[in-house]
């Protein structure tokens, strides 16, 4: 069975509670948030920030958002179960973290 409302994003998206200062957005990141907002899909993945393993954050209208490293130096990748809707991120092939898309 497919999950259904997954957006998959190469820019980040600047959500400044999870991030705060550590990055600086630049202002034409704001429609990428607006566009999140806009169509509320039940998770959001983003792989462009390569700082540390991952970042979670669950959005105030229930959307889930999902980072994970892409650049292979932390080992980390996230697999999304369609039978349970599901999704685990692991690292090094240990689970560090999992959700349920409800």
């Amino acid at each position: 069975m497919p999950i259904d409302g997954v957006l998959l994003l190469h820019e980040v998206v600047p959500i400044r509670e999870v991030y705060e200062e550590a990055i600086h957005f630049r202002d034409y990141l704001d429609i990428v948030l607006e566009l999140v907002e806009r169509v509320r899909p039940r998770l959001v993945l983003n792989g462009h920030i390569h700082r540390g393993c991952f970042t979670c954050y669950r959005f105030p209208w229930g959307s889930h958002y999902l980072r994970v490293d892409s650049s292979q130096q932390h080992r980390c990748y996230a697999v999304i179960d369609a039978s349970d809707e599901s999704v685990e991120v692991l690292r090094d092939g240990d689970l560090v973290e999992r959700f349920e898309l409800g």
